[in-house]
């Protein structure tokens, strides 16, 4: 039994139930960037910053699939790292911290090899029919279950291998047309990369199949009141990627003094940090944020006590968050998430205080009901 929600969109849950797995790769192939097993943490960073990814597949020696780095996984490790380097409730002493430590254990982090931080993560199979968008949103990132995943990756052992060419360092690419011949057996070989935000992409690019649930404001389905995690904008940045990895967040709120949203810190912010100057993680967070998207001094200008003319705040103010009300329909939400690229959207009351937070995986579970699984092949 479907609750009234999940009625509303039914239309949008059959599309998923129709559409295969092998032609939406067909339609939304991306060139996949891998690592090998012998790459550096900071070979790992390099590649998400140049690539603008959360997420690379590692390969052995055979160039088979042996699981995958994430941004959850490095920012997981650096609190581990900053717990053994300066012990347990180590965000209580921050301000005994120098640059100079930091600097230190970022090198010592950034030297590590991959595999101390690979989470698994099954392939699965592209070209088995009866593998939908429903089976990969339910079975794939798991959707209404406990631990969510925000991407899979998909081999296609059945055709021919897709060509490695090296690109500098360790890093891998594999950028093949869909369809183009190659020499050779492919096996448990990484040729595509499937996110949530991709599916929600492929859904709003066929809208018609949510109907008049793009009318319905995010208040009606739910999702305008819920709990936001925040840091107001003097807290060294350090402490908020610590909460983000205590919470299991990938994101915080940053507030003025008043509470009001002036913008928000997340985990991939952490592919940006310039291995050499992780001393930069002790800045106030409105600082750091603004230095990491170009606002501001240089990381070293910042580090050597330079500051800029304008206070963190007025740095964040000056670009303003894109935004929604509890009124606004999923269809404004829709544009806004898909139109800027956006990971989450934050929903503000009318004094601009922060009061919910959308992700792509709300969005998601508004389409697929718990329970009815679809059949799964996968390694």
């Amino acid at each position: 039994m479907l609750s009234a929600a999940h009625e509303q969109f039914s239309n949008a849950a059959e599309f998923f139930s129709q559409e295969t797995l092998a032609n939406f790769t067909q339609t939304s192939h991306h060139g996949l960037t891998v690592l090998h097993k012998d790459a550096t943490l900071a070979d790992a960073l390099k590649a998400l910053s140049t690539n603008k990814i959360l997420s690379i597949p590692v390969l052995d020696d055979e160039n088979e699939y042996i699981g995958c780095i994430s941004i959850g996984d490095v920012l997981r490790g650096l609190e581990r790292s900053m717990e053994a380097n300066l012990g347990e409730n180590y965000t209580d002493r921050i301000a005994g911290v120098s640059v100079s430590e930091m600097d230190a254990i970022g090198k010592f982090f950034s030297e590590k090899n991959i595999g101390a931080m690979l989470h698994e993560a099954d392939l699965w199979l592209r070209g088995e029919e009866t593998t939908t968008l429903m089976t990969l949103v339910k079975k794939g990132f798991c959707i209404n279950g406990p631990k969510v995943h925000h991407r899979i990756y998909i081999c296609d052992p059945a055709k021919p291998t897709h060509t490695l060419t090296q690109r500098g360092g360790k890093t891998t690419v594999i950028d093949n047309a869909p369809g183009s011949k190659k020499d050779g057996a492919s096996s448990w070989r990484p040729t595509d990369v499937v996110s949530q935000g991709d599916v929600i992409k492929f859904l709003w690019q066929n809208k018609a199949k949510l109907g008049e649930t793009v009318n319905l404001t995010l208040e009606s389905l739910d999702l305008a009141d819920t709990f936001v995690y925040s840091v107001t904008a003097d807290t060294p940045a350090l402490v908020a990627f610590h909460n983000m990895a205590v919470d299991h967040k990938s994101g915080v709120a940053i507030v003025d003094s008043d509470g009001k949203l002036i913008g928000d810190i997340a985990a991939e912010d952490l592919r940006d940090i310039p291995i050499q100057s992780f001393g930069i993680l002790l800045l106030p967070v409105g600082e750091f944020v603004s230095i990491i998207h170009g606002q501001g001094p240089s990381v070293e200008e910042a580090l050597s006590g330079k500051k800029s003319e304008s206070s963190p705040v007025e740095l964040l103010k000056a670009t303003p968050m894109q935004t929604c009300k509890a009124g606004s329909s999923l269809g404004e939400m829709l544009d806004l998430l898909i139109g800027h690229s956006l990971h989450r959207i934050y929903v503000v009351d009318e004094e601009g205080k922060p009061k919910s937070i959308v992700t792509q995986t709300d969005i998601l579970q508004l389409v697929v009901p718990k329970g009815r699984y679809s059949t799964i092949i996968r390694r």
